[in-house]
């Protein structure tokens, strides 16, 4: 984390996957340890997180872990969707769930792009939808 901070990022993403059933570098890692070492990630126009699908394992207390210890990532108001956008100067992110509630989230989507005024529109997804 110190390296990043050291390059001084005016906003850091953060593609999720956070969790990977609790294995960092071949060793076990709760997620309490992974979700302070990301907390110590800093920038002035924010940290920002989408969900990997390992964020939802079970073995690692899936959604319950993440909301208890990324308590610091931003989420919406009724802590139920996973998706949610932000601007950034002309650049307007949509952070997205690739497995959360798919219908839900693209209609979400297909309003929120149109809407935006941004000269730039970045969807960011842990998994690509198609492959």
């Amino acid at each position: 984390m110190a390296e990043i901070n050291a390059g001084t990022p005016d906003v850091v993403l953060l593609p999720g996957d956070f969790v990977i059933q609790g294995i960092v570098g071949g060793e076990h890692t709760p997620p309490e340890a992974i979700a302070a070492e990301l907390a110590a990630l800093k920038a002035p126009l924010g940290v920002y997180a989408t969900l990997g699908n390992h964020d939802y394992d079970s073995a690692v207390g899936g959604l319950s872990a993440y909301n208890s210890y990324f308590t610091w990532l931003p989420t919406t108001p009724d802590s139920q969707r996973r998706w949610y956008d932000f601007t950034v100067g002309d650049v307007h992110f949509f952070m997205l769930d690739g497995k959360g509630n798919q219908s839900t989230q693209s209609a979400w989507l297909s309003t929120a792009v149109p809407a935006s005024t941004s000269a730039w529109n970045i969807a960011v997804i842990h998994q690509a939808p198609y492959s």
